[in-house]
């Protein structure tokens, strides 16, 4: 697993999320479920933290969190500020080509799913497991095409 691989705090506060997941049906679902209620999982949760608010990330307060939880790691800190400049402008293209869904919005999942991937590959080397595991999932994941 990637976390197991890369030790980096969590985005999003992992009892928010399961209390978001138990709102919208737990975490158990079927397949044609999945996508749309993972969207509103990281909704719910970015709603809570008042850094999504009205459909638009704030990009002030994700960066206001961001140095407020990993204030004790600078270079975990750094890695997490440059993915979230970057991942704002990518999901925002991203978002703004798209027309407009129902249900709850895809953009805190495609801006959270960016930063993670980000924070993957280029993952600190005190925080990194240096097994060849991790090295081969990384391999394949830069191989793999970018989403943003």
């Amino acid at each position: 697993h990637p976390k197991d691989c890369c030790q980096l705090p969590s985005l999003i506060d992992e009892d928010l999320l399961r209390n978001c997941k138990n709102l919208y049906g737990g975490e158990q679902l079927q397949r044609t479920l999945i996508h749309e209620r993972g969207k509103c999982f990281v909704e719910c949760a970015l709603n809570a933290t008042g850094t999504l608010v009205n459909g638009v990330l704030d990009q002030a307060k994700i960066l206001h969190v961001i140095v407020t939880e990993i204030q004790n790691d600078p270079a975990v800190m750094q890695l997490f500020q440059g993915s979230t400049l970057q991942c704002m402008q990518s999901v925002a293209t991203v978002v703004n080509e798209q027309p407009p869904a129902t249900g709850c919005s895809r953009l805190g999942v495609d801006f959270v799913g960016c930063v993670n991937i980000r924070n993957f590959l280029n993952c600190p080397p005190h925080v990194w497991n240096n097994s060849a595991q991790c090295n081969n999932l990384k391999q394949f994941i830069l191989q793999c095409p970018q989403p943003f």
